[in-house]
């Protein structure tokens, strides 16, 4: 009941309205929320659709990355008159007629409300015709309406054209993203389908442009389709077989990607997204990759029906297992093993001598500052770290001396300490602490810079700066980064962006770029890795965002990406350049994603530490 409490004296209160059944026109356009979100889903259901109909070539048309028009060909089964027109009925299927059903689905499709919530949305055109059957049925609907209903000329299969989407909901229309974000991700969802059912052909064109194509076959075929030659060579393949049968692709550590987005994980055909078997599949990579880098894997898990819940998600897009130890356990376990059987793995005996006495952790190790050895400061010292040096005394001589306090002062520096800015000329270098922490005396006291945040910093306001142009260094031999045709579409759109940052990026054919250039200073060891990482993030910035990703995002990613990284050992010149350019940035406290760069330790602090 409301609470009259709640409401301001002398204000008049609404009278409760009383509880009535929705018109089926709106019930429709609720219930289309629920399903079609935008044009990836229509695809979706219109592609599964003709998947539960034997089709063995689909096709697919986009205008305006679907807004205009989703258009999905195939050459399945068709529909007779009665059943083309009972099709657009909700809840009408051919896929289940029973609640036993439910848990024994082996079709795509199985509720009945792909079609009627699509043309409640939309202008709907349906035109089919069976292969036993010389004519064909067209049904037309406008907004849930059937206008038209009338014998059509057609080859055997169905074709279904969406036009006008959300025309007659402004507001859903309203929040679709660009052009090529909606693209983006029709062109993700039939790639994953051409992985789970690579026997069947799939093409789609945007406009008059083929944005995606597999030719029908096995799945190898399938991988260099979705992946390309390159990433597909390496994947290594993986089956094993218990109640459960699963067949799998995995890449080596080497090949790691910055987020999930090439993850591709499969149940009886469908794709999904599982915690659990993302948590499977991180646990058969531990060890393997650095924080933050995810593996390219494809996870083909089939499952007895009667073993498995697809009923419960509105997009059914997550599953439920029966038995989700046991899957958990085969997907783990047969891609570490594929991992071990590759020498991937390392395989680490105990030390015959027992435990070290000195902690060996970052942290607890200090190199001098070594000499330079030639070449610009972002050139890595080939000499191996020394280790003659060790500030940390074994606990075992500390028990009966309790510890100084914790020492409260040691705090990041922040911008509202401007005025307290370093001095170059008045700092001396004293080496790097785990290969990632600069140490440096200052008159008072000891500061410890960030390498890789300092240099993110610095390389940050050198893109964001609009006044000149970033300078580039040419490579000598471009470098061929292939991509897949939805990351092809996003980075063809940012190539002058990434140009006036200092990347000079040409389009080489329809799912690869050439590299040309890169801002002068960047390690060439690191270049095709670093670069492929910020295409990468780029694009998942525009898909995660759902619209193209701001300028500034672009920038940022870029001074991350392109920063020198943690581990990589400096000499005392190199050092000394990068503190100098930092100092002369406009906020050289933060890094654009707000950690502290450096922190300091005054002399009071480090008396109070020792207990003078």
């Amino acid at each position: 009941m409301p609470d009259s409490s709640s409401h301001k004296p002398g204000t008049r209160i609404a009278p409760r309205p009383s509880i009535v059944v929705l018109p089926p026109e709106i019930a429709s356009r609720i219930a289309a929320g629920e399903v079609i979100e935008r044009p990836a889903s229509v695809v979706k259901e219109l592609v599964e659709n003709s998947l539960d109909a034997g089709a063995r070539r689909v096709s697919v048309l986009l205008e305006d990355g679907g807004r205009d028009l989703v258009e999905v060909s195939d050459d399945g089964e068709g529909m007779t008159a009665e059943e083309a027109l009972l099709a657009v009925e909700r809840h009408a299927t051919s896929k289940i007629s029973s609640a036993e059903d439910l848990f024994r689905i082996t079709t795509y499709g199985f509720r009945g409300e792909a079609l009627p919530s699509i043309a409640s949305v939309s202008e709907f055109e349906l035109i089919t015709r069976p292969r036993h059957s010389e004519e064909g049925t067209r049904v037309l609907i406008r907004s849930g309406v059937t206008v038209k209903y009338e014998p059509a000329g057609a080859p055997p299969g169905t074709t279904v054209r969406v036009s006008r989407l959300f025309e007659s909901v402004p507001a859903r229309r309203k929040f679709l993203k660009s052009t090529q974000t909606e693209l983006a991700r029709s062109l993700d969802f039939v790639q994953r389908l051409a992985l789970a059912r690579p026997d069947v052909s799939f093409l789609v064109r945007h406009g008059e442009q083929e944005s995606f194509s597999h030719p029908g076959g096995d799945i190898i075929t399938a991988l260099v389709s979705v992946f390309g030659r390159q990433v597909a060579r390496e994947l290594i393949p993986a089956e094993a077989e218990s109640v459960l049968s699963l067949r799998a692709f995995l890449a080596p550590p080497t090949r790691t990607r910055p987020n999930r987005s090439q993850q591709y994980l499969f149940v009886n055909g469908r794709p999904i997204s599982s915690r659990l078997l993302s948590h499977a599949v991180d646990e058969a990579y531990a060890g393997l990759l650095p924080h933050g880098r995810f593996p390219i894997v494809v996870v083909l898990l089939d499952v007895p029906p009667n073993l498995v819940d697809v009923n419960v998600h509105p997009r059914k897009a997550e599953v439920k297992f029966v038995r989700e130890r046991e899957a958990h356990s085969l997907v783990f376990h047969t891609l570490r093993e594929a991992l071990v059987g590759k020498g991937l793995v390392p395989r680490v005996a105990p030390s015959p001598a027992g435990p070290a006495l000195v902690p060996q952790g970052p942290g607890f190790s200090f190199e001098p500052a070594p000499q330079a050895v030639g070449g610009g400061w972002l050139q890595r010292d080939p000499a191996p770290p020394p280790d003659a040096h060790r500030l940390y005394a074994p606990p075992e001589q500390n028990r009966e001396t309790p510890g100084p306090e914790p020492v409260t002062s040691l705090q990041p520096e922040s911008s509202h300490v401007a005025d307290q800015r370093l001095d170059p000329s008045r700092l001396r270098i004293l080496g790097q602490v785990a290969g990632t922490y600069i140490v440096v005396e200052t008159p008072q006291g000891l500061a410890i810079i960030d390498q890789h945040v300092a240099h993110e910093r610095v390389l940050y306001e050198r893109f964001r700066s609009r006044s000149s142009a970033n300078p580039v260094q040419m490579l000598a031999v471009p470098v061929t980064l292939e991509l897949s045709r939805r990351e092809a579409g996003i980075v063809m759109e940012r190539l002058k962006e990434f140009a006036d940052l200092g990347f000079v990026l040409e389009q080489f054919g329809p799912e690869a770029v050439l590299l040309r250039g890169v801002p002068a200073g960047l390690k060439l060891s690191d270049v095709e890795q670093t670069v492929r990482d910020m295409l990468s993030e780029v694009v998942e910035l525009t898909l995660d965002r759902k619209m193209l990703a701001p300028r500034e995002a672009v920038v940022t990613s870029a001074a991350c990406k392109a920063a020198v990284k943690a581990g990589d050992r400096l000499s005392e010149p190199e050092m000394r350049s990068l503190i100098e350019q930092l100092l002369r940035c406009d906020n050289p406290y933060v890094c654009p994603h707000g950690r502290p760069i450096m922190v300091r330790l005054d002399r009071e602090s480090l008396e109070k530490i020792f207990q003078r």
